[in-house]
């Protein structure tokens, strides 16, 4: 459910957070957003691509998101031609990429083999993760390496 913005300050300026944005209040932060999905309450928040960073977010709304929680899904999306947005990448997950081994290569499959489709109800993130997925060679429909 949308509602009012949050004001998040960081680095001596602040901007608006939208918590489950429509698409009209989408369109209104800009061609290009930041966004955290979380899983446990459902929620997605999404500001001004330029305004500031997921770190920004997660202190000024206190999100429980430590570096290893399966709970949240990191990235930006932009508005494509039909007006909806559409991931368009996550250096957070980009940051693994380089280290698929042991417990990050667990961790990793963990957190993109959950399931993020109510995301694409705001943002459309399950093409990206699928494409994500195939280029780490993980099994669309498991938690096995090919």
């Amino acid at each position: 459910m949308a509602g009012e913005p949050v004001l998040v300050s960081a680095n001596a300026k602040s901007f608006r957070v939208y918590t489950n944005p429509s698409l009209p209040e989408l369109s209104e932060i800009g061609s290009l957003v930041r966004f955290t999905a979380n899983t446990k309450d459902k929620n997605v928040y999404v500001w001004d691509f330029n305004s500031g960073h997921h770190c920004d977010v997660s202190i000024g709304l206190k999100l429980d998101d430590s570096f290893n929680s399966l709970d949240f899904l990191k990235g930006h999306a932009e508005r494509n031609d039909g007006g909806s947005y559409e991931m368009v990448g996550s250096d957070f997950l980009n940051s693994f990429v380089g280290k698929l081994a042991g417990k990050e290569k667990i961790f990793l499959k963990n957190l993109i083999n959950q399931d993020w489709d109510w995301v694409d109800d705001y943002i459309k993130v399950t093409g990206w993760i699928d494409s994500f997925k195939e280029k780490l060679g993980f099994d669309l429909h498991s938690t096995q390496s090919r």
